[in-house]
């Protein structure tokens, strides 16, 4: 009933609608696609895990034909990649589901890295050091370190892969990066998911400007794992747009704020590594592809205690830090409170002094630094 009138979808007879929860599970729902987790115990569709993932246009779709065609070439570009990368997961079949057009892929256990980010960095501001003013890296330790950065280093060598395969992602983020526990311990299995987008390369002289694009999207991946935070700038006029577009349409936070934001997390050469990565001005490009990535963060890895040695020490860069308490260019001002103040108890008529000045630009802050000032001397100041 839920396929073609011509021919029943192939999976009618795993589920015949998707109403049946015990064989139909809704997962998720972009602006063109929906995503369900079928069973599909006896294998009617060739699963090796008993599950499929179906991904159906749905009635949101505004460009049918685009999304048919994005469908299409995740089908192909799945089927192309699955033989060769142990990252992508295998394309079953180009079909119909509840009447729409679809793709049936193998069903992947884990979560998207967008969540498993934010459960890591929750963890870790709840831990009892977690507040500890002294403490530069709040939430990444020696032992959280050494499984993020195994982790980093798989996600860098699923990306590898891709490109040794021939192909480019073009959409390569957290939500697109599927994190699955190995019996329980701290290694993780990476897949990449999300292929509408991806393209195969070809021997032209644009090859190495299309592996770069990726090659950023690796560095904002890499950016959110270690910080926590976005680095995309908010921006609520593309709340309504597809994900491939918002992205391309975000602007990502000023240089000064990627630096400072990662260099308060992440020892010096990981920040400067991810940094690189992103395209930060002034850094020299020195990663030609994601295998040079991985190189770099295994011997980061193998050397995790030096890595950590003076972390604690290292201060954020790209702040600015001002002392509390210091005035700038207030001398003279602060100079004629004090001398108006020295005349206290002196033979003579009484004086008042007036500051005068519009609102915000600093009347208080010198009557606080000259009332410190006077305490010293042991001469009381009356506020009210």
């Amino acid at each position: 009933e839920n396929g073609t009138k011509e021919s029943p979808s192939p999976v009618s007879s795993v589920a015949e609608s998707k109403e049946q929860n015990e064989q139909c599970r809704f997962v998720s729902e972009g602006f063109s696609n929906t995503v369900y987790c079928v069973h599909d115990a006896e294998s009617t569709i060739g699963s090796r895990s008993g599950f499929l993932a179906i991904k159906s246009l749905n009635d949101m779709c505004f460009d049918e034909e685009k999304s048919v065609s994005r469908l299409e070439n995740e089908y192909t570009i799945s089927m192309h990649l699955a033989s060769q990368c142990s990252s992508v997961r295998s394309a079953l079949l180009l079909s119909e589901f509840d009447g729409l057009p679809a793709i049936y892929l193998e069903w992947v256990n884990g979560i998207t890295l967008s969540k498993w980010i934010h459960s890591f960095h929750r963890k870790g501001a709840s831990s009892p050091s977690a507040g500890n003013s002294n403490d530069r890296f709040p939430s990444i330790f020696e032992h959280e370190m050494s499984v993020i950065l195994q982790l980093a280093c798989d996600i860098s060598r699923a990306l590898s892969e891709i490109h040794c395969a021939g192909s480019i992602h073009n959409n390569f983020t957290p939500n697109n990066i599927i994190i699955g526990d190995i019996d329980g311990s701290d290694n993780y299995a990476v897949k990449v998911i999300g292929l509408g987008s991806a393209s195969l390369l070809t021997d032209d002289s644009e090859t190495f400007l299309k592996i770069q694009r990726d090659i950023l999207s690796l560095g904002l991946v890499l950016f959110e794992m270690f910080t926590g935070k976005c680095p995309f700038k908010e921006d609520n006029d593309n709340d309504f747009c597809s994900e491939e577009k918002a992205i391309e349409c975000k602007a990502i936070l000023s240089q000064n704020q990627l630096i400072s934001t990662l260099t308060a997390r992440a020892p010096l050469p990981l920040a400067k590594l991810i940094l690189n990565l992103m395209g930060v001005e002034g850094l020299t490009p020195c990663h030609r592809s994601a295998k040079d990535v991985v190189i770099e963060l295994k011997q980061m890895l193998s050397n995790l205690e030096s890595l950590m040695l003076n972390s604690g020490e290292q201060t954020a860069l790209g702040l600015l830090h001002f002392p509390r308490d210091k005035l700038y260019g207030r001398d003279s001002h602060v100079t004629k409170l004090m001398d108006a103040c020295s005349r206290i108890g002196a033979p003579g008529e009484a004086k008042m002094v007036l500051i005068s000045g519009y609102s915000g630009v600093g009347k208080s802050s010198i009557v606080e630094h000259v009332k410190r000032k006077l305490n010293e001397r042991k001469i009381h100041f009356i506020s009210g």
